[in-house]
């Protein structure tokens, strides 16, 4: 029985509009829409009738929602899950406009919380150093793949979906065309459920190719045994992958053993931009290396908030003083 637009809660409300994405976007994206719902937007909002529904009430519900949290930790959320909880109710609330469920009204803006954003996180180059050193004294696929990182920029799931068909060693560049991770089955009836799947990158901007360093083509070289198409990278095996999350833990006790801070694998993505940023090469090249979807998100990301380049460029304006 359907219900009445009296008796249907903003929950529902968003149930009903991710039935109705279920056949159009990536399973990935799902699987993601899903679980911001259930473990953040649904404990807020399953009391909430749609028909009470006006601005200020989903003001205060996204500030309760950014204040509070996932309600089991009562920790604040950042600014990047956020602004997708943002988007799933704004959608929401849109499809309930559509069906007739409730009036339109002008939804609020999302107001930024400046302590939950998150500062980005790099290896500085002493680190770097370090770094680079253990993985060619302890040489393997496995490692090879940080140093990977650090000079193209990949994410975990782009490296761990890696096989030697994507590298083109001779012509001296890697093509981006898939992607590992794993999923949450929330159709499954139990929320700790999951699934690894390996798909296309979720836009277009993010399947690229992107050049190899001569110095990363001859340390890649020192792996030629392994290079057979559809061999992955990692795990020298066909149809074998290593999962990100086996990885990062890889990635952890590498640190461990190189005494250094333990950040995220995530990390050398940030690194390799910054040190893009910092030898001067111009934001267009390094978005389309990083694959992002537009070069503002990497201007504000790596440009702006660059130290090592507002130094440079403060030294060049202190050399303009007359002393």
């Amino acid at each position: 029985m359907i219900k009445k637009t009296y008796d249907l809660s903003l929950s529902e409300l968003t149930e009903q509009w991710l039935e109705g994405l279920k056949l159009s976007v990536k399973l990935s994206t799902y699987s993601t829409y899903s679980f911001y719902f259930q473990h953040y937007l649904k404990p807020y909002t399953e009391n909430l009738l749609v028909n009470v529904l006006d601005q200020v009430k989903v003001q205060d519900l996204l500030t309760q929602i950014q204040q509070g949290g996932r309600v089991q930790e009562a920790q604040p959320l950042s600014a990047n899950s956020m602004r997708l909880i943002y988007f799933i109710l704004k959608s929401s609330v849109r499809y309930g406009v559509s069906i007739g469920a409730l009036d339109l009204f002008p939804f609020p803006t999302l107001k930024a919380n400046r302590k939950s954003e998150q500062r980005l996180v790099f290896f500085h180059k002493k680190e770097q150093e370090r770094l680079e050193e253990y993985i060619l004294e302890h040489f393997s696929s496995m490692s090879a793949g940080i140093l990977v990182s650090l000079y193209t920029g990949l994410r975990i799931g782009e490296l761990c979906a890696l096989t030697w068909d994507q590298i083109n060693l001779e012509e001296g560049f890697l093509s981006v065309n898939k992607t590992i991770q794993r999923i949450y089955l929330q159709d499954e009836g139990n929320s700790h459920a999951t699934k690894v799947i390996i798909s296309e990158p979720k836009t277009r901007n993010a399947q690229r190719d992107i050049p190899l360093s001569n110095q990363l083509i001859q340390i890649l070289n020192r792996l030629v045994p392994c290079q057979k198409d559809g061999v992955n990278f990692l795990t020298h095996e066909k149809g074998k992958y290593c999962e990100p999350r086996t990885y990062r833990n890889f990635f952890k006790r590498v640190l461990g053993e190189c005494g250094l801070p333990q950040i995220t694998f995530h990390a050398c993505r940030h690194t390799f931009a910054s040190r893009c940023v910092e030898i001067g090469i111009d934001v267009k090249t390094i978005s389309k290396l990083l694959g992002h979807s537009n070069v503002n998100l990497t201007l504000n990301r790596y440009v702006h908030s660059n130290l090592e380049l507002q130094r440079k460029e403060m030294e060049r304006l202190g050399n303009l003083m007359a002393i």
